[in-house]
């Protein structure tokens, strides 16, 4: 109790009131400033001051200070008012929905009795209507609308005087949208209403409006589409007002979905990596597989327009295949894990290309590009190529040498892993590599890069981002777009997907963004249509601000094209668009908008594709308009003879197409036109789309071969013209007709199957169309009849074994016997064998020397849905503590937890039990036992997620922090702490951040398959922590080079990372 008088003031303090150690008493007239009176003396019952002069009109404060907690290092005041009237908490402003409730609160000090009087705007409120609490310390306004708007105050009053507060407003926003409206896709013609929900004082007024402008006759709550069309589709938003104010809604996007997938379902029996598209429609495929079309194929196949399986083309058995590129002699080449190649048009292979790796050494090659001198650019994951040393990237000359003048340095010197994803080549033959690397020809560049055309570091490009680039593409503007997985580039924030100007800047203008599907965005393919659109394939869930699952288009601009979406159930790895506006992707779906292509499939475009050559005698007009795809440069051609061509000259680019001017050429030569195209997965592939006008002209003429008796023997022809073309293929001066052993006589293939000698011939096509015809030159076929088909062989064989890369001594025999196998033995043991004809290198054989031999001890556990042992914890006295998810242990009833004693028979007087999964375990130096998981009950009583048990196993009651998620792990400090870890938000009624997800970049493991696998992405949860030391974590580990998911279980150790056991099944 304080009193005073006008020169003492006596603070009464007894009974169960803390004691104080000291006191101060200050006095204020205006409520605001204090002047301090002095320190209080102890009395009998209390505190007094004596021997000042008080105001007659003041407030009194006492205040007692007091100490307290651990190691009584805290401390704190108690305080008690008297006399006048005294504010201590004003009431604050505030802004609310229309009809929520609204409090405001005033605390206040003095001698009682305190009396209280709210005010609305200087008029006295009593409790009426929607007001309660109008003379109580607590004003409360329910049912709020915009009339409850203004200024609230309080008057307190006592027997020494009256004080007023300090004005709080209040805001209502009235009207208030109380449900959005939600975004939508449709088909064509399929009614659907988009619909907001609004609260407010009436009477509410809707305008309905499409990319912020206002709808005609749009003014309900419901905005209906009957019968919604293309041009329906949009961004959609509506403003709802009353007399009080205005509010508008989110927007809303209104899909209508003009793609569907098409009648193309090759399923292919394993994964497609890569796509390419012929000038003829035909589609090469490449990936790892052994069945295309209904066909056997490994790895390597093609397709005709319609889907059906190409057998006229076939390369045989090559290793997994990644990219692409369909030179413009139509020649292909091929590369992948392990191998690159060039193939022939009949899919034999050429012997001047064909790169093979030296194991055990890294050969992966992920991307291809073609410049316009017809050099070939290569990328991927290398150390060397054609016997040279190049890391990374290789360019090669037309006939498969290495350009030795080009050795740009990706990464530094002697540290792995880097990769180059993606080689993208500008107009002017500047080079963008976009992968996994941190320098660039010894200077710093993070993911992505440029060089000039000799290989030397381009200085003007550097943005710089975050993590791997996987996906580039050169807009005809010179603009560079940019996928990966990536969140920021250049200093912006950009996810997964982002436009550089020409100077390497970010172009502020172009943020469509992804959203990550489960951990990372990722954009693994870009697709750029002639109209500007760009279709976007990659592993998220959202583009532009809107769902999208895997795949979208964007508006040049970077805005979501609404008419789009197709909607795979897996993940799109590469696009490609075709010449007519139709759209090939691949990758990890099965269905596409319900239609089942399995991993391979096509989009319908309804969106009209413009492709039109003309030729007026001095200018060249190529019209690419509309849907079809876009292409990074152009040359045009022309023949007046149908068989030898002259070189026009490169496109420029002008509004709508490409043109090459300023020509004297007869209006009747035959004219060539020919595109640069860039897509599948990495944009690492690439082809040439052509159009041609005139009378009929070789482009490719068919080829002289030698077959065996009993072989098939094809030839081919590659023509141009005004179509439709006509073939008629000849031998020995007479017209060949199909029938028998003869096929395509009329087409632009000959195939003559079982060939003897009397096929032995020349042969010639005539190629026609309205304008003229022409006549190819002739193409001898020789066929060995007899022939010997199984030759005497008189070889002998040198086998030499090699340990971890050294050869090793005297080890030449065809097997390899190690005695008494120690530590020092293990390791990746391989066998080169050698005859007077070459060597043959085997796979890898790994030899694992275990030294931990499992004893007699087998409890076993039991359950349904997949039991499973979680963790483990030694007692000091050798009892052995259980904890997972099952229903048995050892035979006996026992859920997710027991304990067995060090024989490893069941302890059955340990047995609390939990109601759900036990992750964590840890023993406490007093033997009680720390549990975590995901259990709401331990030893049968209520415990979220963590608790203790005592030694016997009955419950601790004195610890439950309590979990809202999942404890993974736990840990004891020497202090006797605990360390606790896992999904939660809020520990022991106190929030607590989110668990942690580690991502290492340029990170080197070793793989029990004998191989380094580098530049890795490593996604970790943490499920066991230690103080210090070794903490152990599942991680998932995605290996780039093959877009392939490992999972393992890893070491920590300081910064870096080692395995610590091989692969395991799968934990996401």
């Amino acid at each position: 109790m304080l009193t005073f008088d006008s020169s003492s003031i006596t603070w009464l303090r007894g009974g169960t009131s803390p004691e104080v150690l000291r006191t101060s008493f200050d006095a204020s007239t205006n409520g605001f400033d204090w002047i301090n009176l002095g320190a209080g003396e102890r009395v009998p019952g209390g505190w007094q001051l004596t021997g000042i002069s008080l105001p007659s009109a003041g407030t009194i404060r006492a205040r007692g200070f007091l100490s307290g907690g651990n190691y009584n290092g805290s401390s704190w005041f108690a305080e008690a008012i008297g006399g006048f009237p005294l504010i201590t908490s004003q009431p604050v402003s505030r802004t609310n929905n229309a009809f929520t409730v609204a409090t405001f609160r005033v605390q206040a000090g003095g001698d009682a009795p305190m009396i209280y009087q709210w005010l609305k705007d200087g008029a006295d409120l009593s409790d009426v209507g929607n007001v309660s609490g109008a003379n109580t310390p607590a004003l409360t306004l329910s049912n709020l609308v915009g009339g409850d708007v203004g200024g609230y105050s309080v008057t307190v009053s006592n027997p020494y005087g009256v004080v007023t507060s300090l004005v709080a407003r209040l805001t209502v926003v009235d009207p208030v949208i109380t449900s959005q409206p939600v975004s939508q896709s449709v088909s064509p013609g399929q009614s659907i209403t988009i619909s907001v929900t609004a609260a407010g004082t009436g009477p509410l007024s809707y305008q309905w409006q499409k990319y912020g402008t206002n709808l005609t006759g749009a003014t309900g709550p419901s905005l209906a589409f009957f019968s919604p069309q293309p041009g329906d589709a949009g961004a959609y938003q509506v403003v709802v007002s009353n007399g009080y104010g205005m509010v508008t809604s989110a927007v809303a996007l209104l899909t209508v979905n003009v793609v569907t997938a098409d009648s193309f379902s090759p399923v292919p029996a394993g994964s497609v990596n890569s796509i390419a598209l012929q000038r003829d429609g035909k589609v090469m495929v490449g990936g790892s597989f052994g069945w295309l079309g209904g066909q056997t194929c490994t790895n390597l196949g093609r397709l005709h327009p319609d889907g059906r399986f190409d057998n006229t083309f076939n390369a045989g058995a090559v290793p997994p295949a990644q990219c692409l590129a369909l030179q413009g002699d139509g020649r292909i080449l091929v590369g992948g894990v392990d191998f690159f190649r060039r193939i022939n048009v009949d899919g034999s292979i050429d012997p001047a290309l064909k790169e093979v790796p030296t194991l055990p050494r890294t050969f992966f090659v992920a991307c291809l590009a073609l410049q316009e001198d017809d050099k070939i650019l290569v990328g991927g994951e290398f150390y060397s190529f054609g016997g040279y040393v190049r890391k990374c990237i290789v360019r090669l000359n037309p006939d498969g040498a290495v350009d030795t003048a080009f050795n740009p340095i990706i990464g530094e010197e002697n540290v792995v892993p880097f990769a180059v994803f993606s080689i993208a080549v500008q107009t002017d033959g500047k080079i963008v590599v976009g992968g996994s690397f941190s320098t660039l020809n010894g200077q710093t560049r993070d993911y992505i890069g440029r060089l000039d055309p000799d290989g030397s570091l381009d200085a003007s490009l550097n943005p710089g981002a975050d993590y791997i680039v996987d996906s580039l593409v050169i807009q005809p503007d010179g603009r560079i777009l940019v996928g990966g997985g990536f969140i920021t580039i250049g200093g912006h924030a950009r996810k997964g997907i982002a436009r550089l100007n020409a100077d390497g800047s970010v172009d502020a203008t172009f943020n469509p963004g992804v959203r990550e599907n489960f951990l990372y965005p990722s954009v693994y393919s870009l697709g750029l249509q002639s109209d500007g659109k760009i279709v976007v394939g990659g592993d998220f869930a959202e583009l532009g601000g809107y769902r999208r699952m895997f795949i979208g288009r964007l508006h040049p601009d970077g805005t979501l094209d609404a008419t789009f979406d197709p909607a795979p159930n897996g993940i799109v790895s590469s696009v490609a668009i075709q010449t007519d506006g139709k759209i090939l992707i691949n990758g990890g779906f099965t269905a596409i908008g319900g239609m089942p292509p399995g991993q391979l499939g096509r989009l319908n475009n309804t969106e009209p594709a413009v492709d039109n050559l003309s030729f007026d005698g001095s200018r060249v007009l190529w019209q690419r308009r509309g849907s079809g795809t876009e292409v990074l440069r152009t040359s045009f051609e022309s023949s007046t003879n149908g068989s030898d061509w002259i070189a026009l000259g490169p496109g420029q680019r002008m509004p709508g197409g490409w043109q090459r001017a300023g020509l004297g050429l007869p209006t009747n030569a035959t004219i060539r036109a020919r595109g640069l195209v860039a897509g599948s997965v990495h944009n690492g592939s690439s082809w040439f789309v052509e159009a041609d006008i005139g009378p009929a002209a070789i482009i490719n003429q068919p080829a002289s071969q030698t077959n065996d008796l009993g072989t098939v023997a094809r030839f081919t022809v590659g023509a141009a013209g005004i179509p439709p073309l006509t073939y008629q293929w000849r031998t020995q001066g007479m017209n060949l007709s199909d029938g028998g052993r003869i096929s395509g006589a009329q087409s632009q293939t000959l195939t003559l199957s079982n060939v003897f000698g009397g096929d032995a011939g020349e042969y010639s096509v005539i190629v026609g169309n309205a304008s003229g015809s022409v006549t190819s030159s002739v193409a001898a076929l020789f066929v060995r009849d007899p022939v010997i088909t199984n030759q005497p062989v008189s070889q002998s064989i040198q086998p030499q074994w090699w340990k971890d890369g050294t050869e090793l001594s005297g080890a030449r025999d065809v097997s390899l016997a190690l005695t008494n196998a120690q530590m020092a033995d293990a390791g990746n043991y391989y066998v080169v064998v050698y005859n007077p004809y070459g060597r043959a290198t085997s796979a890898v054989a790994v030899l694992t020397v275990n030294r931990a031999i499992p004893d007699s001890m087998n409890s076993g556990i039991a359950g349904e849905f997949n039991p499973k042992v979680y963790s483990l914890a030694l007692q000091t006295d050798g009892r052995i503590l259980v904890g997972g998810r099952f229903s048995s242990l050892g035979g006996q009833t026992y859920q997710n937890i027991g304990r067995l004693n060090a024989d490893g028979t069941l302890d059955t007087s340990f047995n609390p039990g939990t109601s759900s999964s036990v992750y964590c375990l840890a023993v406490q130096r007093d033997q009680k036992i720390l549990v975590g998981g995901a259990f709401t009950t331990l030893s049968g009583q209520p415990c979220n997620r963590i608790g203790r048990l005592n030694p016997d196993g009955s419950l601790d009651t004195t610890f439950n922090p309590g979990a809202d998620e999942d404890v993974l792990c736990v840990a004891l400090q020497a202090d006797g702490k605990v360390l606790v870890g896992g999904g939660f938000t809020t520990l022991g009624e106190q929030p607590r951040g989110r668990r942690r997800m580690a991502r290492c970049i340029h990170w080197r493991y070793s793989q029990t398959a004998g191989f380094w696998s580098e530049a890795c992405l490593v996604r970790s949860l943490v499920n066991s922590a230690r103080a210090s030391g070794v903490s152990t974590a599942t991680g998932l580990s995605t290996r780039p080079s093959v877009q392939a998911r490992l999972e393992a279980i890893f070491r920590v150790t300081g910064a870096s990372i080692a395995w610590q056991f091989s692969p395991i099944p799968g934990f996401w």
